[in-house]
């Protein structure tokens, strides 16, 4: 009877240790896994921040100048073009 007590503590001790390790080799890999990634991301942010530009808010038109350029733009004829539209709608 004790042989029997003695080998279910062993065999779940085994597996205590069995589970231990699998812990820890998960928590290894996975430092593994962000370090690696880690430089990976530091590149990008690199990258992007390199490529970025400022704007030279010294050399922006007055709003007299953008209405002049607004009023200067030709649409053509804007009803004929939604006349179709206008049409399909009315017809729902």
């Amino acid at each position: 009877m004790m042989q029997r007590s003695d080998h279910k503590q062993k065999g779940g001790l085994v597996i205590m240790v069995l589970l231990g390790v699998v812990v820890v080799l998960l928590v290894v890999a996975g430092i593994y896994y962000l370090l690696q990634n880690k430089g990976t991301l530091d590149k990008t942010n690199n990258y992007i921040q390199q490529n970025t530009t400022e704007v030279d808010d010294s050399s922006s038109a007055s709003p007299e100048e953008l209405d002049q350029d607004l009023k200067a733009i030709d649409l053509g004829d804007v009803d004929a073009d939604f006349a179709e539209v206008n049409s399909d709608v009315d017809g729902l």
